[in-house]
């Protein structure tokens, strides 16, 4: 039934990857984990579950194609991967001087992300 399926219209279709991290919260058990406890699980930080739909979501649109903005490409995972091995992502979201502040024109990701992302670079930027 066409009028069941969310989100409603003109809203657009959530990308499959968000739609997998949502299946997966709901598998865990819906817990509000960071709200009640206000922790940030930064230990064993997965590319396809944290970073993948972050890029996805928030940098994709703008890093990927034939001319991505900047010379910056997040299109895929290898140079997902190498973008943060440089150190250009980390300096990029966390706002640091000397790096153009992102995403463009929105706020500042909340410091859990940039953490989250953080291990996931110093972990050795894994496939996971």
């Amino acid at each position: 039934d066409e009028r069941k399926k969310l989100p409603l219209a003109p809203a657009t279709r959530l990308n499959p990857d968000v739609i997998k991290l949502i299946a997966n919260w709901i598998l865990q058990g819906a817990e509000n984990i960071e709200c009640s406890t206000n922790a940030c699980v930064t230990d064993e930080v997965s590319f396809s579950l944290i970073v993948h739909p972050i890029i996805k979501s928030l940098c994709e649109s703008c890093h990927s194609g034939n001319s991505p903005s900047g010379g910056v490409s997040l299109a895929n995972y290898e140079a997902i991967k190498a973008v943060g091995e440089s150190g250009k992502l980390i300096g990029a979201i966390s706002w640091a001087d000397g790096f153009k502040k992102m995403p463009q024109g929105g706020d500042k990701l909340a410091q859990c992300t940039i953490d989250q992302m953080s291990a996931w670079i110093e972990a050795g930027a894994p496939n996971n």
